[in-house]
């Protein structure tokens, strides 16, 4: 902020206890500045504080009463750095990291430069074309949305197996008379009212592609890029995870490829600006309505390869990583914590089919660790794919003796989860379960304070479009 920039007494400076870490806010009246930066004696010295008053110092200002702020109130969640504050390509002792310009405060480690004034602006005054190309994986701050709805898509499919237009195919994988999902897409969220506005973010549980090739990823990130500019959404608004289709083992013998994440790796990196964290997972926390919606997103293909086909597998050390992170972010009544993962947790069919020849079968080997992690951490909801199958069913643990991830404490886990199938909006006819239709998620978390509301769309059995497959409240 420059001095001209400021109404008096409609401005806030906000003030930090180094020592304690406490956060203060004051009205600010007056600053004394002049170009150039020359040095300026105190304008009041009997208002400054007595190891000031006889120094020159570049600028001065006056502030009315300082009030703490109360602990436990998230209040710098509410601000992202300014394009007003020193930056260099790295962190250094006096200034911000090009990088993070744009992207919410969240916490106060920025103590630890050697910097005493630094310019933050409310999240709300912050344009999307002002927000940093870079998305970290992980963050504490919230951004806030304009839309209600959280659209869950799952195992897009983009190669030999797409069901619709597929401009960067080649030969008949291009489909090139039909229309493209994402024209299908947009059309029926017109369709019901949803756009324009209607989504807050948008989460992608895997399989983004057939066989895990670099121009399929390339279709998927087309894709994801058209979708943020016609919902009117930033990229740090979409949470991807990778499939077991994503993750490419095979090489020219069949054998595990040491590179197999690679193609995923740098489709990440071109979608979000920056590497992925090691073991894919992400944290995107988002303000909707008057609630903060936590979104997890966590690798379930750690152990993909030739060998274990189709089982899906979390980890300690990756649940471990998501427990650090949210454990200092402190769980309120508001908060409504979402797990995004490929592979399936509970199962979605009747009986779960081997395949003889190669004597596989899909599942998830952690799944009962997994659901008791996320219980134990606050999440209400998992979503998911991989089967191509839409299905929704509430889990409960009631466990004595559970070792809580965070406090490490014993304790009796008496939790409930809801796990919510994608189903395969881009798959063909010949590759989706039983129910034989593609199909995407609405979720509501802001009608109802108390309740969840999950709308399958699911494609019209009789022409073009989609219908209401079920809508349920949880």
């Amino acid at each position: 902020m420059l001095a001209e920039e400021f109404r008096s007494g409609e401005t806030t400076i906000l003030l930090i206890d180094s020592a304690t870490r406490r956060l203060y806010e004051a009205p600010l009246f007056k600053i004394y500045y002049e170009p150039g930066g020359r040095n300026i004696p105190a304008p009041t010295p009997e208002l400054c504080p007595h190891y000031y008053r006889g120094q020159s110092l570049p600028a001065w200002f006056e502030i009315g009463t300082i009030t703490p702020i109360p602990e436990g109130v998230r209040h710098l969640e509410g601000y992202v750095w300014s394009s007003s504050n020193r930056v260099s390509p790295v962190q250094s002792i006096a200034s911000l990291p090009s990088r993070v310009i744009g992207e919410a405060v969240a916490d106060v480690d920025f103590l630890d430069s050697n910097v005493s004034l630094w310019f933050v602006v409310p999240t709300e005054e912050v344009s999307l074309r002002q927000r940093s190309s870079v998305v970290p994986s992980y963050s504490k701050g919230v951004w806030p949305t304009t839309g209600h709805h959280i659209l869950h898509i799952s195992d897009l499919h983009f190669g030999g197996r797409h069901a619709f237009r597929n401009q960067l195919a080649r030969g008949v994988e291009a489909r090139l008379g039909a229309e493209s999902m994402l024209e299908a897409l947009l059309d029926d969220l017109d369709s019901i009212g949803v756009l324009p506005n209607g989504i807050a973010f948008v989460a992608i549980t895997g399989d983004l592609t057939w066989r895990g090739e670099s121009h399929e990823f390339e279709n998927a990130l087309q894709m994801i890029n058209e979708l943020c500019s016609r919902l009117g959404l930033h990229t740090s608004q979409v949470v991807v995870v990778p499939g077991n289709h994503d993750i490419e083992w095979r090489d020219e013998r069949g054998e595990i490829d040491e590179n197999s994440e690679l193609n995923f790796a740098h489709f990440s990196a071109r979608l979000y600006g920056a590497p992925p964290e090691p073991q894919f997972f992400r944290i995107h926390r988002f303000r909707i309505g008057e609630r903060t919606v936590t979104c997890i997103g966590l690798n379930s293909c750690r152990i993909e390869k030739k060998a274990n086909a189709g089982l899906g597998f979390v980890g300690r050390q990756q649940l471990g990583s998501v427990a650090k992170v949210l454990g200092a972010i402190p769980l309120d009544g508001t908060e409504v914590r979402i797990a995004l993962m490929h592979h399936h947790v509970v199962s979605v069919n009747y009986v779960e089919e081997i395949e003889w020849d190669t004597k596989r079968l899909s599942l998830m080997l952690d799944a009962e660790s997994v659901l008791r992690h996320l219980m134990s951490l606050g999440v209400r909801l998992i979503c998911h794919g991989h089967q191509h199958q839409p299905f929704v069913a509430e889990e409960r643990r009631i466990i004595a003796g559970y070792v809580d991830p965070i406090a490490r404490a014993e304790q009796t886990l008496d939790g409930r989860i809801v796990v919510v199938g994608g189903g395969s909006l881009g798959v063909d006819r010949a590759h989706l379960n039983i129910i034989g239709r593609n199909a995407y998620n609405l979720i509501d978390v802001n009608s109802d304070p108390e309740r969840i509301t999950i709308r399958t769309r699911v494609r019209s059995p009789a022409g073009p479009g989609f219908v209401d497959y079920h809508q349920i409240v949880v």
